[in-house]
């Protein structure tokens, strides 16, 4: 599917209003209070500048979109309020889904959740596995991925857990019992232990909406983990499982999640569904997992500490100290010294941030 042909079918939605789009736009149409709008191929600038030029000083919501040639079948989107947001890869069939389930939305709420259906669908990362401060990408798509035995054990442990299981399946799947509790919400059970009490909702908007009495969804839950004894919590919603930490000792945990879809996983990424099951969560699998990316993390501060001390930091120390040698200037003088000093720590505090821009594109 192009841009073109989504934009067609979003402008049939019962609840869209087709829009003037003069080029370089070629379709526009409005839904749930946001504008969506096609343009023609385009780099990373000027996709950001026609954004810019489409979206004036109006306050309305922009998603433009443009076809993905490196991925056939998905579009490049940009927005919903910022031209500064990242430009993401995704699949344009799952958007349009995402749009057709938002269309009759108030605005507020239709933005805050097509925000992270866009997160969630992000094919730049691993589409269908996001995450917030619970590991990191790095340990799971590198040092877990790479790790021949643990990666095949994975892979045999979700081999029961079909393409599009909603989460009570995927939970059994995996080895789980799940029944019922008494107030609200479900217990899956290992070897007759407590290990995951799961909160379905009827919305992934859900997610992060207060209830009635004013409570977020991820204390309740928590506050019930805590009751059961279960060291984890799963926010669900059909084939979407958010995963926290009920222990908070490792920090705020309503922070920190994993997110994993099983209808979004592509096929080489489905084991990490493994991250769910018993071998990580009741036996203490995961919480060494977690250990592992704080250690590789110290690690890696470490190796950056030292080459900037050792490497860095001479090699700029001698060349500020050339051109001033060559500006004729007191190199004795504590105030030429300490100037150099501060020229040469501003230097590389810049680079710094240039290398973690370009990082995180």
């Amino acid at each position: 599917m192009t841009a073109d042909e989504l934009l067609s079918l979003i402008r049939a939605l019962p609840d869209a209003r087709r829009l003037p789009a003069d080029p370089p736009l070629e379709a526009a149409a409005v839904v749930a209070g946001i504008e969506v709008a096609a343009t023609g191929p385009a780099v990373d600038r000027s996709l950001r500048r026609t954004w810019r030029e489409r979206r004036g000083s109006g306050a309305t919501p922009l998603l433009l979109l443009t076809d993905d040639s490196s991925r056939p079948g998905s579009v490049r989107a940009l927005g919903l309020v910022e031209a500064t947001a990242p430009i993401r890869s995704v699949e344009a069939g799952a958007l349009y889904e995402a749009i057709r389930r938002l269309a009759s939305r108030p605005r507020l709420e239709a933005v805050r959740e097509l925000a992270a259906e866009l997160d969630r669908l992000d094919q730049e990362g691993i589409p269908g596995l996001k995450l917030r401060q619970l590991l990191t990408l790095h340990t799971l798509d590198v040092r877990f991925r790479r790790d021949a035995a643990r990666w095949q054990r994975a892979k045999e442990a979700t081999k029961g857990v079909r393409r599009g299981a909603d989460w009570r399946t995927a939970l059994t799947a995996l080895g789980y019992d799940v029944e019922r509790r008494r107030q609200r919400g479900y217990l899956a059970r290992f070897d007759g232990r407590p290990i995951v009490v799961v909160h379905p909702k009827a919305d992934p908007a859900e997610f992060a909406r207060l209830d009635q009495e004013g409570r977020p969804p991820e204390g309740v839950l928590l506050n019930d983990c805590h009751a059961d004894g279960a060291p984890y919590g799963i926010l669900a919603h059909g084939t979407r499982l958010r995963l926290l930490d009920a222990d908070t000792t490792r920090g705020p945990a309503v922070a920190q999640y994993l997110d994993l879809d099983t209808d979004a996983l592509q096929d080489d990424d489905r084991p990490f569904l493994a991250l769910l099951g018993p071998e990580f969560l009741a036996e203490a699998q995961f919480a060494a997992l977690r250990e592992e990316a704080r250690a590789f993390g110290v690690t890696l501060r470490r190796r950056l500490d030292n080459t900037i001390r050792q490497t860095v930091l001479p090699v700029l120390g001698r060349a500020l100290g050339r051109w001033a040698r060559s500006e004729r200037l007191d190199l004795a003088s504590d105030e030429v010294r300490e100037e150099l000093e501060r020229a040469a720590l501003t230097l590389v505090f810049r680079m710094l941030f240039l290398l973690y821009a370009e990082s995180s594109g």
